[in-house]
């Protein structure tokens, strides 16, 4: 990755960090206070929201957007709208802008799909996971069985930290997912790619794809937590995802 698109990538997370903050801020007065002081008394004292008014916060993320959107135009960025289609693994593993691109959208589209208003995919730490998975995979993923290869991708998104929370999600009821945002994004990820993998024709209906990979992922989750801790973390993912793959989406 040139050092012109590593620049490329800190700008915007450096607006998506600007954006996040309010949105979280705008939806959960307070939020934004660390964890530590998150007590009734300093929340009420500290709280922006307090004294500035939802809408005024709601106005700033509106603006907040349009610049992030006009920024990107003139940076040059990708535009990632439309439809995910999932693809088998090694259509990750072409080449370090494949990688970013499209695990981006991905993880976007599983974010989305949680209702996570405050969490966002940070393009840095996707950088950072191409380059744990160059290290451990050949290129295009040759001769490396397919579901180590997506074991391989979700370790490195989750312990990179390419998902992030701006913001205390405080009465979050899905807690596997704001407990640990990147970890969780990125074995669904891995996931549904290994599924996609296994089964090409599954990944024309992303949606159904989705759906089992996360329920089977929370399901599961402490086993997969325990995994992701393990001596070779990858394989142990791998493990879990071999008794998952045959029976999905």
């Amino acid at each position: 990755m040139s050092s012109t698109n590593s620049l490329l990538h800190a700008l915007k997370d450096q607006i998506r960090n600007v954006k996040y903050s309010i949105r979280a801020e705008a939806h959960m007065p307070g939020s934004m206070v660390p964890r530590a002081l998150q007590s009734r008394e300093v929340r009420r004292l500290t709280s922006l929201g307090s004294v500035v008014s939802m809408p005024a916060f709601r106005l700033a993320d509106g603006l907040v957007t349009r610049v992030e959107t006009i920024a990107m135009d003139l940076l040059g960025a990708p535009c990632r709208g439309g439809q995910v289609v999932v693809e088998p693994v090694d259509g990750y593993l072409a080449d370090h802008f494949e990688f970013v691109d499209k695990m981006f959208a991905l993880l976007k589209r599983i974010i989305d799909a949680k209702h996570g208003p405050s969490v966002f995919v940070a393009e840095q730490a996707l950088d950072a996971a191409w380059s744990t998975v160059a290290k451990r995979l050949p290129a295009g993923g040759a001769g490396v069985d397919p579901v180590l290869a997506c074991a391989v991708l979700a370790e490195a998104v989750a312990r990179t930290g390419a998902v992030r929370q701006l913001g205390y999600q405080a009465g979050a009821t899905e807690t596997n997912f704001t407990g640990a945002p990147a970890r969780y994004c990125g074995l669904v990820a891995g996931l549904m790619i290994a599924v996609a993998s296994a089964q090409p024709e599954a990944a024309g209906d992303g949606a159904a794809l989705l759906e089992s990979a996360d329920s089977a992922v929370n399901a599961r989750f402490d086993r997969f937590r325990r995994a992701l801790a393990g001596e070779d973390a990858a394989e142990a993912v791998a493990a879990e995802y071999r008794k998952l793959v045959p029976f999905l989406p």
